[in-house]
């Protein structure tokens, strides 16, 4: 996969990491909009996890800081084409990164131990 002069928080790959995640409490939009059925407008509801916001309230974008620590621990490939940041990573890897990320980072809080 290439990212070729777009910001390191648009790696879109990284909302199909957001499904797999195992994570408490994803955010989810519910929205309706019409569809075609047996040629009539028909109004539909339709739920997904937020890819807008995100699946959980977060202080920044948390794709930019998945991405630059995937970066860091030495994966992938970073350079320059023409005057464009361009970026080269793993497709599978950088998913599996990115899902380990989120379930570590967006884990359920620990609950006190009961005596």
């Amino acid at each position: 996969m290439v990212l070729l002069g777009s910001p390191i928080e648009k790696v879109t790959l990284l909302h199909h990491a957001e499904h797999l995640a195992k994570v408490p409490h994803k955010r989810i939009d519910r929205y309706k909009m019409p569809i075609l059925q047996g040629g009539k407008r028909v109004w539909m509801e339709f739920e997904e996890y937020d890819t807008t916001r995100g699946i959980v309230e977060w202080a920044d974008d948390y794709f930019g800081t998945i991405v630059q620590e995937y970066l860091a621990a030495g994966n992938g490939w970073t350079g320059k084409v023409g005057a464009a940041d361009a970026y080269r990573f793993e497709a599978a890897a950088l998913d599996a990164f990115g899902v380990a990320w989120m379930e570590k980072h967006f884990a359920a809080p620990a609950s006190p131990l009961a005596f």
